[in-house]
């Protein structure tokens, strides 16, 4: 766990070794969602375009996603890759 502090112009310093672990580079953006308990998660918004490729090639089904498959699908992904983090966590159920 790292404790940062807010200052006076309401900015915080990423430590190094989340920076290093996110792979993030000086104008790289952070997001920030507060859960329904109080928690906050945040995410690193860094995209390669090795991420992207084959992104889009796929066909699509005619079934539509509801927002609640959405949420189920990204809390799935969220343990899958980020599990052993937040195993105690109440944040993602």
């Amino acid at each position: 766990m790292w404790r940062v502090k807010l200052t006076s112009k309401n900015q915080i310093t990423v430590p190094k070794a989340i920076r290093e672990y996110l792979k993030l580079k000086a104008g790289d953006q952070l997001q920030f969602i507060i859960s329904k308990n109080g928690g906050v998660v945040v995410n690193a918004n860094t995209l390669d375009i090795k991420d992207v490729v084959g992104m889009f090639n796929y066909k699509a089904t005619k079934k539509k996603t509801s927002i609640r498959d959405m949420d189920l699908a990204i809390a799935k992904r969220m343990r899958t890759k980020y599990g052993k983090e937040l195993k105690n966590s109440k944040l993602i159920k």
